[in-house]
């Protein structure tokens, strides 16, 4: 639908329209730590498939930087640019690393049938108890998609210079705020 959303306003020809591509976001207080976090602390966390799956991950301090460098840099015309570290990682590596951080179990990778099953039982305690569905089949696409962004173009065309060019240099400080 993004895909389909960004053709739109290209086709349209707008003068001046900046389209910023995220990696996975991740920062203090934000959803996915306090998720990951909590699950971790717990002693289960459980994650489709085995892990391996190759991710751009974006801090939330360098994402809106390149939001807001798009919107005051960008040339005219329709401009996409994508927003990630420079160091692509794994769910298994950001997942690793929050775990010995916080000096817990490791996340357990489920296979992806059984965790179609987690998700639909999660989804149905989350209902009962209140609570915003944590894991969605929309989630688990998310999971095991490959999601690497080269954010080549928002450096060289906008002076994109992230401050946190990889997960780890971000994610003690991230985990500072839970």
């Amino acid at each position: 639908m993004k895909l389909e959303i960004e053709r739109m306003f290209q086709a349209a020809g707008f003068p001046e329209v900046a389209i910023c591509r995220l990696g996975e976001v991740y920062g203090p207080a934000g959803r996915i730590m306090r998720e990951i976090a909590g699950r971790l602390r717990s002693g289960f966390c459980p994650w489709p498939g085995d892990g391996e799956v190759p991710v751009s991950l974006v801090h939330v301090e360098d994402a809106a930087e390149a939001l807001v460098l798009a919107c005051e840099r960008a040339a005219p015309g329709c401009r996409i640019y994508n927003a990630g570290d420079d160091e692509p990682a794994t769910w298994r590596q950001f997942l690793d690393a929050i775990a010995a951080l916080l000096g817990t179990r490791r996340a357990l990778h489920l296979p992806e049938p059984a965790a179609r099953g987690y998700a639909v039982c999660a989804s149905w305690v989350d209902r009962l108890l209140g609570r915003p569905e944590a894991v969605t089949p929309h989630v688990l696409r998310l999971l095991t998609t490959p999601k690497v962004l080269s954010s080549a173009r928002l450096r060289e065309q906008l002076g994109f210079a992230p401050r946190y060019p990889a997960f780890h240099s971000g994610l003690r400080e991230a985990l500072a705020g839970l």
